[in-house]
């Protein structure tokens, strides 16, 4: 009954001339799991040639840049840092000593990055705070989002078999030999955590110190 009211729909829509169709030959992403962000993310980035750094960006100390690097407004980066482009780091966000910012890793705005740490291929929504000492990788991170020290994303099973993400749909075959965790909104995490390939946090979750998810 719901498909036959839909195409009834589609048909009046047409006849009355309100739909028009257009070809589209660029990329193109459906974006149905938390994963297709990651996909999406390294379409868009791919298409980077140069670098762009903002002129009220610090680079204190020696910091290496290497490919499209792309840093905002008011962005702090600490001596010793590794940045590897494609990668972005929004405006206002701060980035601690020898930390690695490896390719495809967008950090969104008013976010830090404890000292330390590293993160690749992965889409962190700010404001959001990450620990330092920390592992972010394949991962996607929700705005408002603290993590304590220490936090590593595992992103690979053991055998290098393809990760099953557990949604509340049932389990899904992502086809992914590397892929981390997916944190929502407002998410606090305490330190010394350890997140099994394709974790799923829902928004508001608070998990205690020294946990294994």
């Amino acid at each position: 009954m719901f498909n036959n009211d839909i195409s009834r729909c589609y048909k009046h829509i047409i006849g009355t001339g309100g739909l028009q169709a257009c070809l589209w030959e660029k990329g193109w992403i459906d974006m149905i799991h938390p994963w297709h962000i990651l996909v999406a993310n390294q379409m868009l980035m791919n298409s980077w040639e140069t670098a762009n750094i903002d002129n009220s960006a610090k680079l204190l100390g020696h910091v290496h840049l290497e490919g499209a690097v792309r840093i905002g407004p008011n962005v702090t980066v600490e001596s010793g840092t590794v940045l590897k482009g494609p990668c972005y780091i929004g405006q206002n966000s701060y980035i601690g000593n020898n930390s690695l910012i490896r390719n495809y890793s967008v950090i969104g705005p008013n976010s830090t990055v404890g000292y330390g740490s590293e993160l690749k291929n992965c889409v962190l929504f700010g404001p959001n705070d990450i620990g330092r000492l920390s592992f972010v990788g394949d991962s996607v991170i929700g705005e408002n989002t603290t993590t304590g020290s220490g936090l590593t994303t595992v992103n690979h099973n053991a055998e290098y078999s393809p990760v099953i993400c557990k949604t509340g749909h049932g389990s899904v075959e992502t086809g992914l030999i590397k892929l981390g965790a997916f944190f929502g909104d407002n998410v606090k995490i305490g330190v010394r955590h350890v997140t099994g390939p394709g974790s799923i946090l829902n928004s508001g979750s608070k998990i205690p110190d020294s946990t294994t998810i």
